[in-house]
């Protein structure tokens, strides 16, 4: 029952921790718009390098998913 309950509050501990590195990287909306336009730039400029374009997409997007179902493709992305 112990082992139990102390694992119980060192999950409890692990969301808190969590949540404080949520808060603590959050970014205000006009640096949300400044990664976005960033990212937009080098994705329609030939000459930028594709690791760039890369770190910038990282900068902006937190996961994509994707259900294939034949042909369709559904797309679900997740931003920062």
């Amino acid at each position: 029952m112990y082992e139990r309950d102390l694992q119980h509050v060192l999950d409890e501990l692990h969301e808190i921790d969590k949540s404080i590195e949520v808060l603590n990287t959050s970014r205000s909306d006009e640096e949300r718009l400044a990664a976005i336009k960033a990212f937009k730039d080098a994705w329609n400029t030939d000459d930028v390098d594709p690791e760039d374009v890369n770190r910038l997409a990282k900068a902006v997007i937190d996961r994509i998913e994707y259900v294939r179902d034949g042909d369709n493709l559904k797309l679900d992305i997740k931003f920062l």
